[in-house]
């Protein structure tokens, strides 16, 4: 399955670029289980301060029909951190003082808009990049090693105990292989 580029530009044909990845918009009530699919961009690469305009329209054209808007939820590639920056949160640095959770609402000042990161997503993250570097520093500088993780799994299987399969070891090291290949829009499509 090939898609081309295509962010509401008008350009329909094979001229624009392969897309790589597709920025999916939704509104989530907090008051009832309604969701919305507000729209969809085949992109191949935005930068934070596109991806900030795009968020800055939707949440704009919410307000016009009457949905307030009250948070706004992402998962965590840096060029949404870029995008963050830009409309005005920082979620970046080791300084928790000069976090920044929520940034103005485009359509009046007075309200906040909360951010928040999707937690599996971040889980996710986290389980990769620790299955693939093996070990992270807390912050008294104690080495955290995968490793203790393998050796609670061994214990575990020698003593007919079992982790949920979603947190095995084993199961990581192979996730984090497959999830740290490039992956296309297409190749995520044909998965599903």
């Amino acid at each position: 399955m090939v898609g081309f580029v295509d962010i509401g530009n008008g350009v329909f044909d094979d001229s624009a670029p392969p897309a790589t990845d597709a920025l999916v918009l939704m509104a989530v009530a907090v008051n009832s289980s309604m969701k919305v699919a507000l729209g969809y961009f085949l992109i191949n690469g935005l930068s934070g301060t596109e991806r900030a305009n795009i968020i800055k329209t939707y949440i704009l054209k919410l307000h016009d029909v009457g949905v307030r808007v009250i948070s706004l939820a992402c998962d965590g590639p840096s060029c949404h951190f870029s995008m963050l920056k830009q409309l005005g949160a920082c979620l970046e640095g080791n300084d928790p003082n000069k976090f920044e959770t929520s940034f103005p609402h485009p359509a009046s000042a007075d309200d906040r808009i909360y951010v928040l990161l999707d937690v599996c997503h971040m889980l996710k993250l986290f389980r990769n990049a620790f299955a693939v570097c093996g070990l992270f520093r807390d912050r008294n500088n104690q080495i955290i090693r995968w490793g203790y993780l393998e050796d609670l799994h061994k214990i575990q299987e020698r003593e007919g105990l079992h982790l949920q399969k979603s947190f095995r070891p084993d199961i990581f090291v192979d996730r984090a292989k497959d999830e740290s290949q490039p992956c296309s829009t297409d190749t995520q499509l044909q998965s599903c």
